[in-house]
């Protein structure tokens, strides 16, 4: 029919946007919309800043708008929701593509409802339409073909999930910047029930359809005529068949320059600069034909027919002459790939055999034998705990190749190139399992000892059967497949690395190969890097570095991963935004979408432990202590958990209630993930000695050093037998020792076990525990009067921590909250006062206003202020601070002494001497019950009351304090250098006038 007789209409009828790149985002029907366009910086959702309008259509206005939480660029459809049949079809687009996630799909990231407004956030394609491409310049051919079968890829996703989009045709086709073919515009699609096999044929079945799905306009039936498939002009049956037809139709006037059966006229369309083989024709020919049975039995097939290079292949094998001709049959035949009717059906048992080579009983049988040889501590343990996880991913993988095989060579289900995309997948995922057999046939402590963590590496292989997922490598020329295969496994090498601990290592690897998988474009690689760089940047405390790369990969996840890796992306970002109490809401957003997706992909319940683990984590890191609490209470009552997750639960659950005062709940908590890991792990496993390190937080708490020191011993005996004397793991137990010493006033015992510490990690290559040693270290230098080295050991711990953490990081700010001790001691207050300020700032960013480690910032600012005489300021800060650690510190916590000492020393300074007596008494009393009598700061907190009543004049009770304090000074070790003035102090007191007895 001539296109301009149509007596439908030509698509010049359609939807007219402003910009035509976006004409996707508006259904077909051009009615008058009667909604007011939105100014520019209206917010929509809550979250989408709408910045332009891009164009309108029947189904609303579409923008370009912000969305201001992942701070990228969206094409946002809003639509007046009152009208129920507009209404319906905007839902009914909308939840059609966010079913769909396909390279060649517009991806769908939100869908919602703001007051009157409904509104669906898409990707914005920067580009231009297939009808426009084609226009541009002149293209060849093979261009045209390729563009075309990348959006027949992306029909046949919509058609694999039950979908059927009505309306193709090169205005729905988009072509952005990045050279990626997408499909657009599902507003008329079809969403058929599951199992349901076609649409309505009979007359009666079509009216009954809403009547939004019968028609548009009056007298127009729904999509757009000139590339309509007969049986929908007739408003009868509407399937995957309908659609191809379309395709073909558009396909057919890209080459051509005309429809089919339109005669060429003056001013029509370009078509292909070159000749168009005629076999294309033909394939084009029976996907338009007129009954739908006659047509291609799905747009694989059609694609397929499409592939010039399996032409090029018949063309090689007819000119080797009859002979050559009847001995590739033979081969064939042999192969099962071409079987005549009643042959048996092709050996798909055999597409699995390749894993063997991988992993088998006689490998097995090697590993065992080589981790008694050179990790006897952990062996028992690994040949009990690897070898049935290894095994039982060996014969998934077996399952999965054949039932691929299958699909195609048995059952018809799938295309060969379908085939080839799944054993490519498959192929990549056996590169994993080849990294991970790698990594524990090293036969080293570190990957046995975190064996739950590289087989947690091992790939889900139902993502494979997946229609969604990509196939990036199956697209690839052979000599660009060779590249890619051994990219992927640099990747899979790294990942392995990292899982086994050695972080640095497998770091240094992802940043030598990100580069280079980006200058080859291969997407899928690049994005498991970027993520699991961001993941290892994580572990290494690099937060905002982990973002930069987190946020990347979640991106580039978007535009050309499988829904699982954008589901895992999400996990992870969740993760690091929700490490601090200010990216609470944002990371549970996260972890909330990763969620919706998960539940789609239906993730096995142990696949999903991780989202349950993080949910608790960012709770707990919000300081949503009764949140998180339940949350673990509710995991810990499912089936039975992975080991590391059950251990990492009562862990969290430990240290929570220790945030919350109930030590002896924490307590409890400990033990109980003490006596599961001994059961499940046995009494000497590095999990073991993980747990007994968290325990000492509890008994610390509890001021039971003796079983604090106790403990150590027993994690620090397990550590050298697993890893040796030399690992930077024991540098962190002797690092733990230091700090009891500490907490018991032994500084110079703290000094040895930290200058142990020191070495070991400095020689391990461990920043992150150096530069826990280095402050420590200025710490107690400073209590032994060594200014010079305290002075050295600080300098380092802040560059160090700038260095590892980067310059706004919050153990940065700590390093520096620590220094403060040292500038004042140095009489350095204006040095104090900055860097104080400059932790405050970065804490400010990073916590919620009633944290403790602000409130700590505010209360050592206080001091300071004090000490430059700006009493008032020190007062104010002093009593903000003290109203945090009022409401968030337990009343027994024996931090509170040194922070009512503090309190009082401002106070006092600043005049207010009733009210600083008062705050001593306080923390003399709760020292005397919480901190035992040999302890420094009991000591020191004597010695503070003893000097505030004599300046207070309050004689008997100075006497009394006095006293006390001489008696105790024999049992304390290293007793504070104040101390030194007690006896001086006494007969100050004994001079004061009698008649003063109480402040």
């Amino acid at each position: 029919m001539d296109e301009q007789t149509d007596e439908y209409g030509d698509d010049e009828l359609d939807d007219e946007l402003e910009d035509p790149l976006l004409r996707m985002l508006a259904a077909a029907p051009a009615v008058p919309l009667g909604t007011a366009t939105l100014p520019p910086g209206t917010l929509v959702g809550q979250s989408y800043r709408l910045q332009r309008r891009l164009g309108a259509g029947a189904m609303g206005v579409v923008y370009e708008a912000v969305d201001q939480v992942l701070s990228r660029r969206v094409a946002l459809k809003v639509h007046e929701i009152g009208r129920s049949d507009r209404a319906a079809r905007m839902w009914r687009e909308a939840r059609a593509m966010a079913r769909l996630s396909h390279p060649n799909v517009v991806t769908v990231h939100e869908v919602g409802v703001d007051g009157s407004r409904g509104f669906i956030a898409m990707e914005l394609v920067e580009g231009t339409n297939a009808r426009q491409w084609c226009e541009a310049r002149p293209r060849t051919w093979a261009e045209i073909l390729a563009v075309y079968r990348a959006a027949g890829r992306g029909l046949a996703a919509a058609h694999a999930v039950g979908l059927v989009h009505r309306d193709f045709k090169p205005d729905n086709l988009m072509i952005g910047d990045d050279g990626r073919v997408r499909v657009a515009d599902f507003g008329l699609v079809l969403e058929r029930a599951h199992g349901e096999a076609s649409y309505p044929s009979e007359a009666s079945d079509v009216a009954a359809l809403d009547p939004d799905d019968r028609v548009t306009r009056a007298g127009t039936t729904v999509g757009t005529p000139a590339y309509m498939a007969p049986e929908q002009r007739r408003r009868g049956v509407a399937d995957a068949r309908s659609d191809q037809f379309a395709y073909c139709v558009a396909l057919h006037e890209a080459l051509f320059g005309v429809r089919p059966g339109a005669e060429a006229l003056a001013g029509a369309r370009r078509g292909a600069s070159d000749d168009v083989p005629r076999w294309i024709d033909t394939v084009l020919t029976r996907g338009m034909a007129t009954e739908p049975d006659a047509r291609y039995p799905d747009m694989h097939a059609v694609v397929d027919a499409l592939d010039p290079a399996p032409r090029r292949r018949r063309r090689v094998v007819l000119s080797l002459g009859l002979g050559g001709t009847i001995s590739a049959l033979a081969l064939l035949r042999v192969g099962g790939m071409l079987s005549p009717a009643g042959a048996a059906a092709p050996d798909c048992a055999a597409a699995g055999a390749a894993i063997d080579d991988s992993w088998s009983d006689e490998t097995a049988t090697q590993l065992a034998a080589r981790w008694r040889a050179d990790a006897p501590a952990l062996a028992e343990v690994a040949s009990r705990t690897i070898p049935p996880v290894l095994d039982a991913w060996r014969d998934q993988w077996r399952d999965a190749a054949r039932s691929a095989c299958e699909a195609t060579r048995v059952r018809g289900e799938q295309s060969e190139q379908r085939l080839d995309e799944r054993m490519d997948c498959l192929a990549g995922a056996r590169r994993r399992f080849d990294a991970v057999i790698d990594v524990f046939g090293e036969a080293k402590s570190d990957a046995l000892a975190r064996a739950d963590t590289v087989l947690a590496t091992l790939p889900d292989l139902s993502a494979c059967a997946r229609v969604d997922a990509w196939g990036e490598r199956a697209r690839l020329d052979p000599e660009r497949q060779a590249a890619y295969d051994d990219l992927s496994r640099a990747v899979d090498r790294a990942v392995a690395q990292v899982a086994a601990g050695r972080v640095a290592v497998g770091r240094s690897a992802l940043d030598e190969v990100i580069p280079a998988l980006e200058s080859a474009g291969f997407q899928e690689p690049l994005i498991e890097a970027r993520r699991r760089r961001g993941e290892a940047l994580l572990s290494a405390g690099r937060r905002d570095d982990a973002l930069v790369d987190l946020v990347a990969a979640h991106d580039l996840a978007l535009l050309h991963a499988d829904r699982d890796t954008i589901a895992e992306t999400m996990l992870q970002l969740a993760r690091a935004v929700g490490e601090t109490p200010a990216g609470t809401t944002e990371a549970q957003r996260w972890l909330a979408s990763a969620r919706h997706l998960v539940d789609v992909l239906q993730w096995s319940p142990q696949r999903q432990e991780p989202l349950g683990l993080a949910a608790a984590e960012i709770a707990a890191n919000g300081e949503q202590e009764a949140h998180s609490l339940e949350l673990i209470d509710r995991m810990l009552e499912q089936d039975p958990l992975d080991v590391t997750t059950h251990i990492r639960l009562l862990s969290l659950r430990g240290a929570v209630l220790q945030r919350s005062g109930r030590f002896e709940e924490a307590l409890a908590t400990h033990d109980l993930a003490l006596a599961y890991v001994e059961r499940e792990r046995g009494p000497n496993h590095p999990l073991t000695a993980d747990v007994l390190g968290n325990r000492t937080v509890a008994l610390d708490g509890l001021s039971r050093l003796d079983e604090i020191e106790r403990s150590l011993a027993r994690m620090l005996e397990i550590r050298v037998a697993a890893f040796g004397p030399d690992a930077p793991l024991v540098g962190d137990v002797y690092l733990q020792l230091a700090g009891t010493a500490v907490a018991a006033g032994r500084m110079r015992e703290a000094a040895s076990s930290l200058t142990r510490a020191e070495a070991l990690h400095r020689a391990g290559g461990d920043d992150i525990g150096l530069v826990y040693d280095l402050a420590m270290i200025g710490e107690v230098q400073l209590a032994l009067d060594d200014v010079e080295r305290s002075r050295v050991a600080y300098d380092e711990a802040v560059a160090l921590a700038e260095r590892t953490y980067g310059p706004n990081s919050l153990r940065v700010a700590n390093v520096l909250l620590e220094r403060d001790n040292l500038h004042r001691a140095s009489g350095q207050p204006g040095r104090s006062l900055v860097e104080l300020e400059r932790a405050q700032t970065i804490l400010s960013r990073e916590l919620a206003p009633d944290d403790t480690r602000l409130a700590l910032a505010q209360g050592r600012l206080s001091t300071v202020y004090g000490e430059l005489g700006r009493h008032e300021e020190a007062v104010a800060h002093a009593r903000a601070a003290m109203r945090t650690f009022d409401a968030r510190l337990p009343p027994d916590s024996p931090n509170r002494v040194l922070v009512l000492r503090s309190f009082a020393g401002v106070l006092s300074a600043a005049g207010e001497h009733g009210e600083a007596l008062d705050r001593l008494r306080a923390a003399q009393r709760l020292a005397d019950r919480v901190l035992p009598s040999t302890h420094r700061d009991r000591l020191g907190i004597h010695v503070d009351l003893v000097n505030e009543l004599v300046a207070n004049g309050s004689r008997d009770e100075a006497i009394a304090a006095a006293r006390a304090a001489i008696a105790m000074m024999p049992g304390v070790v290293d007793p504070p250098e104040r101390a030194t003035s007690l006896p001086e102090l006494l007969r100050r007191a004994q001079a004061l006038p009698r008649g003063r007895a109480n402040g």
